[in-house]
């Protein structure tokens, strides 16, 4: 295994979405909120292309050869009501299901994280099902502490 880290590119869209694919697939043990198809549909496409031609986020990609095999999402938002801007949100950290507790995921957030100190990032955040303790305890690893809690009802 020979792991290398990259920046995606437009190219790269159709492997991003196969990848995000894995990661509702995982989450749905955890939630039926998301919706099952929407890597692969046109929303899918159009929100990584966005990203990735936006100067406000990056994607990230860990490669195996040839092979993709992660990839994290990072966007940099300014917020005039927070004290530390911009702060850089981690919407999505996926890795292939064979190549998980390998150490891509730590790999692909720790780069994630220099590039964006380089673009001026003072905070980090990022979202997670509260019933996925492996992600929660991932997340806590690498220095994530509790700050905000999301609460969702349903309206029936």
């Amino acid at each position: 295994m020979d792991i290398t880290i990259r920046r995606a590119t437009i190219d790269d869209v159709a492997s991003v979405c196969a990848l995000s694919q894995w990661l509702f697939e995982y989450e749905r043990q955890f939630t039926d909120e998301f919706n099952i198809n929407w890597s692969h549909a046109e929303e899918g496409k159009k929100f990584f292309i966005k990203r990735l031609k936006s100067r406000k986020s990056f994607i990230l990609l860990a490669q195996d050869g040839n092979i993709l095999v992660g990839y994290i999402l990072i966007t940099l938002e300014k917020l005039s009501w927070r004290a530390f801007n911009p702060i850089a949100e981690v919407v999505n950290l996926s890795v292939a299901p064979v190549y998980r507790g390998k150490g891509i995921g730590t790999t692909l957030f720790q780069q994630a994280k220099v590039l964006a100190k380089k673009r001026g990032a003072q905070r980090m955040s990022v979202s997670a099902l509260t019933g996925n303790t492996r992600t929660l305890q991932f997340y806590q690893r690498q220095g994530f502490g509790d700050f905000n809690v999301t609460m969702l009802m349903k309206l029936d």
